[in-house]
């Protein structure tokens, strides 16, 4: 929005950006939303590595993950978004694999045979199917979508005599989307949908009418001030990227009042954020 050029920004935080190409399977148009799934496809060009973690844009990684690399064969997080527990299927958001261009072109040509609606059900069906050897799927206390946080994840943490330690001990090194609400919002009743409220900059979307005031419910998220400090740190600070739904994101001032006058994002201070 600010007209910037996004590969000469990623390029200043330090990212090696890398072009998609086009992926034509068969009878699928460019057009087609499953053309866009196949992007992640692309992870398999990447030979010159032996090993490739791929994160969908809306992952955050909380920890260390280095010993993913540690591991043998391919490894993915569970489709679980309703935090069941022990889900059998990968979530491919979060998917430790061996780039291979045969096995890439093994994959699109198999998205020409069989029916598929995402790229989870397509990666999954081939491994298991295809090379009958299916993806390995991490522990939720590894990976898990932000809607389970505090929401029975196993935690490692233990007392002598086994029983799990009080407290806030399994966040996941992974988390996929920050969790969201469904609410009927306070102007015009209009219900609204979100499982990513937290890991955005839509102030508007993460401000709630609670008893008489309107609060910022990302400020309850164990990871939302996080993920900000983090978004700001690159956008803002390093960038200084100038749109006005960055720059009010970013102002302490802006963030944390707690009243329903959404001005700031129409007209901020002059002079630099908080």
């Amino acid at each position: 929005p600010d007209k910037s050029s996004v590969q000469k920004n990623f390029e200043m935080l330090g990212v090696d950006v890398r072009v998609l190409q086009k992926v034509i399977v068969p009878g699928l148009a460019d057009t087609d939303v499953k053309s866009m799934m196949l992007q992640k496809l692309q992870a398999w060009r990447l030979t010159e590595f032996e090993k490739v973690i791929w994160v969908d844009w809306d992952v955050l990684v909380f920890r260390n993950v280095d010993w993913l690399f540690d591991r043998e064969w391919m490894w993915a997080a569970r489709d679980d978004p309703l935090c069941h527990m022990q889900a059998e299927s990968p979530n491919t958001g979060i998917l430790m694999l061996y780039p291979d261009e045969v096995v890439f072109n093994a994959l699109v040509d198999h998205a020409s045979k069989v029916p598929w609606t995402n790229a989870n059900g397509l990666i999954r069906t081939y491994f298991a199917d295809v090379q009958k050897r299916p993806v390995k799927l991490l522990s939720e206390v590894e990976a898990d979508y932000g809607q389970c946080l505090g929401h029975r994840i196993p935690t490692p943490y233990r007392n002598k005599d086994g029983t799990t330690v009080t407290g806030a001990w399994s966040t996941p090194a992974f988390v996929h989307k920050s969790g969201g609400v469904q609410y009927t919002w306070y102007e015009g009743q209009k219900v609204n949908e979100d499982e990513n409220t937290c890991f955005s900059i839509d102030l508007k979307v993460q401000r709630l009418p609670s008893k008489g005031q309107i609060l910022n419910v990302c400020h309850y998220h164990p990871l939302s001030a996080y993920w900000r400090d983090n978004l700001c740190s690159a956008a803002s600070d390093l960038l200084k990227i100038k749109t006005i739904e960055v720059e009010s994101f970013c102002s302490d001032e802006c963030y944390y009042q707690l009243s329903g006058d959404f001005s700031c994002l129409e007209q901020l201070p002059d002079g630099p954020m908080p």
